[in-house]
């Protein structure tokens, strides 16, 4: 699967985004601030899907051979999970069975997406594609 170069600028911002969210969520946990984890958690979900409503909605369908939602989809689950895992790495208060929670939950998701979508010509049901 091919990049485009909309999906690229969007891994680049998710990267940026996780690596502050976990960052943040870090201290927050240390701190104890519970409210604030709730408030980056909601700003962290809103990045990502302004930057992929915005960004994929630029890209051109017709250049892409395949789905481009599924893509995005594929771009933001492998930053996610690396992001995590790096997290894990780092500090302290975020553990390996919290990045296997995400990963099962954010594999789970990727996997309903790509049943739910592998019988569309890009991403475009074929019933609405032969009208």
């Amino acid at each position: 699967m091919k990049l485009t170069k909309n999906a690229k600028i969007f891994g680049i911002i998710g990267v940026a985004s996780s690596l502050t969210f976990f960052y943040l969520l870090d201290k927050a946990i240390t701190d104890k601030s519970w409210s604030t984890i709730w408030i980056i958690a909601i700003i962290y979900g809103l990045v990502w899907f302004v930057s992929g409503l915005l960004l994929g909605r630029a890209d051109d369908v017709r250049k892409h051979r395949g789905n481009l939602s599924l893509l995005y989809h594929a771009v933001s689950t492998v930053v996610t999970l690396g992001v995590a895992a790096l997290a894990v790495v780092l500090w302290d208060s975020i553990s390996a069975t919290d990045w296997l929670w995400v990963s099962v939950a954010m594999l789970v998701g990727f996997a309903a997406h790509w049943l739910g979508t592998r019988g569309d010509t890009k991403g475009i049901e074929k019933k609405e594609a032969f009208k």
